[in-house]
């Protein structure tokens, strides 16, 4: 698992294309702040 981690956070450093496939579960956390930002009354920093 800890190698897996690594092996991600590597390849994102040296901008490596094989970490495309992240951008989903990236869009559907940042969908979740917001949406309890707004159940907080707040908006998050663009």
């Amino acid at each position: 698992m800890g190698g897996e981690y690594e092996d991600r956070l590597y390849r994102f450093y040296y901008q490596s294309s094989k970490v495309y496939y992240l951008q989903e579960d990236t869009e559907r956390v940042a969908d979740l702040f917001r949406e309890i930002a707004r159940e907080a009354g707040r908006e998050l920093n663009p």
